[in-house]
């Protein structure tokens, strides 16, 4: 995750802070690799939610609390955040524009990404039209079908080509409700067929 946190940081640097880009903030959905606390809130704390000794305290890495640890402190916004100055994209459940849960998949079923766009579209009727709104997923969608039982290479490539019309359709809600920006990161879709003899 670090090269692409440090690609987008780059992509960023020649509008050299936050007071120059053309956002303020930045409204997240998405899965484990965006969720900086939804999941542990929502499960108290308790499996599987994110804890010690694995994971740094509601977020599913590590950082310089657990062993092995790293210097890298968050999820990847967190810590693009700390490069570029914007705020951090708090949980939303502690009234934050995080809406990312681990173990979502992109589509409309609690705690899937569609369900979280429609939270945001629901509790927010004019949204901000200043914020970067990031939409990452599509990890879940895949592995998740590779790993049911009985599951072929089709069932893989069918839950990809949803996955990518779960997030196309999540985006153009997001734009007519005004928003301007958005970045739509989709992890995972190159192992479809590569590793998908290994998954099985």
């Amino acid at each position: 995750m670090k090269p692409l946190v440090i690609s987008l940081a780059l992509a960023l640097s020649s509008l050299a802070t936050a007071d120059s880009l053309p956002f303020n903030q930045m409204i997240i959905f998405g899965d484990s690799l965006s969720d900086n606390g939804n999941l542990y809130l929502a499960l108290s704390g308790t499996p599987p939610a994110p804890a010690p000794p694995f994971y740094t305290p509601g977020r599913f890495t590590n950082g310089p609390d657990i062993t092995p640890g790293t210097a890298y402190n968050g999820v990847w916004h967190e810590q693009l955040s700390a490069m570029t100055g914007l705020p951090v994209a708090i949980p939303f459940l502690t009234g934050g524009t995080n809406y990312a849960v681990g173990g979502a998949e992109t589509g409309g079923t609690i705690p899937g990404m569609g369900f979280q766009v429609s939270t945001f579209l629901s509790t927010n009727p004019n949204i901000p039209t200043d914020a970067l709104y990031v939409l990452e997923g599509g990890n879940n969608d895949i592995l998740d079908a590779a790993l049911a039982p009985g599951a072929t290479a089709a069932d893989v490539l069918a839950a990809e080509q949803q996955a990518v019309l779960n997030l196309a359709t999540e985006v153009a809600f997001l734009a007519g409700a005004g928003a301007r920006i958005s970045c739509c990161l989709m992890w995972a879709l190159s192992i479809r067929r590569r590793n998908f003899r290994a998954v099985h």
